[in-house]
């Protein structure tokens, strides 16, 4: 085991699962684009489900499973329709399970009480900002070099070796003229996260 991880933890949080989910989540998109059948939305839905249950910013990949379903079945309607069923209907189903059908309206749309309180907390957080200290400053709004300079320091050389490894065949790929669109779930899903992240007061 890493002494990273032995020395630190207690500190582990669901950050770790958060990762996790969201590569399962980024897997099961990759797999559904290759093969959109009925088993593929059925994975993406319970990644989507999985995500959202670890941590609430990854409610996100329900928007993303949404745009990709539609993007990748849009000349076939039926099977856009389970699909899109799926994505939507699953997760829906497992978070009212998971919060004991406790529900109270969200606009129009019964939801879990506990989790439209989040939500709700988590958006009056984010509108009221907090200060970030970044480089021996303190802001009061985010900055958005905040998460690539936490990740430049604090992520393992190696793993910074593997990142620009894989960057750099994915550009080779494109150059020659050989990526499929396939290939961008290799940098999407991080690039959109650490994006939507920049943008957010909770660094």
């Amino acid at each position: 085991l890493s002494p990273t991880a032995l020395a630190h933890g207690c500190l582990l949080k669901n950050d770790v699962a958060a990762a996790f989910a969201y590569l399962l989540f980024a897997f099961c998109g990759w797999r559904f684009w290759l093969e959109p059948s009925r088993r593929r939305a059925l994975e993406l839905a319970g990644a989507v489900l999985f995500g959202g249950l670890v941590k609430l910013s990854l409610l996100v990949t329900g928007v993303f499973a949404v745009v990709l379903v539609v993007a990748r079945t849009i000349r076939n309607p039926r099977r856009a329709a389970f699909a899109l069923a799926a994505v939507l209907a699953i997760p829906y189903a497992g978070f009212l399970a998971a919060y004991r059908f406790e529900v109270s309206l969200f606009g129009y749309v019964p939801a879990p009480v506990d989790l439209v309180r989040a939500v709700r907390s988590l958006s009056s957080y984010q509108e009221s900002g907090a200060p970030v200290y970044m480089l021996g400053e303190a802001g009061s709004s985010p900055h958005l070099g905040y998460y690539p300079l936490a990740l430049a320091i604090k992520t393992p050389i190696a793993t910074q070796i593997l990142f620009a490894a894989g960057l750099l065949l994915v550009v080779l790929r494109v150059w020659r003229r050989e990526a499929r669109v396939a290939d961008w779930f290799l940098l999407l899903p991080g690039l959109l996260y650490v994006g939507l992240a920049m943008q957010s007061a909770l660094q």
